[in-house]
């Protein structure tokens, strides 16, 4: 045994821990959801007696971190939110949303529902929303 093995042992040992810590640390967090935007409310609105429960939003795409339909930022969507008991979000609200396409929803446009074995829509910590901001 050579004096260097040692030593490039331990360089071997740092590089493989340093790929390790890397590589989680860029790791999405686990959901199911299928798409997961970061979205700006444009506006809410109740669901009247008529209509489901809930709220309906018109929301703009700020950042995209799963989107299997191909929504882009800056796109707007219209999420429907079952009655969660967190109220309504104000137009100007910024968070996360993880949510399926509606299987009710007619018309056009991209029209989404919150999923419900998701965390739903999830307030941002304070700061910039992403790498990504669109106006």
């Amino acid at each position: 045994m050579s004096v260097t093995d040692p030593i490039r042992y331990a360089i071997i040992a740092a590089a493989v821990a340093v790929v390790a810590l890397f590589g989680q640390a860029g790791a999405a967090p686990p959901t199911d959801a299928a798409e997961v935007f970061e979205v700006k409310v444009l506006e809410a609105a109740a669901n009247g007696q008529d209509s489901p429960a809930g709220v309906l939003y018109r929301m703009e795409a700020l950042s995209i971190m799963s989107s299997p339909s191909g929504v882009q930022p800056g796109e707007v969507v219209t999420v429907r939110s079952a009655d969660s008991g967190d109220g309504v979000h104000e137009p100007g609200w910024i968070g996360t949303a993880y949510v399926i396409p509606d299987p009710t929803a007619s018309g056009t446009g991209r029209q989404f529902v919150v999923d419900p074995n998701s965390d739903g829509l999830v307030t941002l910590p304070p700061g910039p929303p992403s790498a990504t901001w669109t106006r």
